[in-house]
């Protein structure tokens, strides 16, 4: 029985130790992430996946601000819990991740689902 448990920590460590939940396909067919700010805001196409780097320059509401790469901003909705655990100000560069929401009758912003600071 200890050869059985051995047996399957080791392959359980394997399995969990393998590959990167954030890992994405890269090859033929796959879409790139946006990397700035205007191409958002000149063609908003929503459910487009953008990875951002820059400030959190303005905080709206709760949940919103306004993130600025520094060139052109887009106001950006996070979720408390997905915030650092550090405070960050307005000086405090960001890497942030996520998909477009735009929509006809609505603000186009990231819906933020990764945040990290630089």
């Amino acid at each position: 029985m200890n050869k059985t448990l051995t047996a399957f920590l080791t392959a359980s460590t394997i399995a969990l130790s393998t590959g990167n939940a954030f890992a994405d396909y890269t090859g033929p067919g796959s879409t790139s992430k946006i990397s700035d700010v205007a191409s958002i805001n000149k063609n908003p196409i929503d459910d487009s996946q953008v990875e951002l780097t820059g400030y959190l320059t303005k905080k709206i509401d709760k949940e919103t601000y306004l993130f600025s790469d520094g060139k052109d901003s887009i106001q950006v909705e996070i979720d408390s819990e997905d915030l650092p655990h550090v405070s960050i100000n307005e000086k405090t560069q960001v890497k942030i991740s996520g998909e477009v929401e735009a929509g006809a009758f609505e603000t186009t912003e990231i819906e933020v689902e990764k945040i990290s600071i630089i």
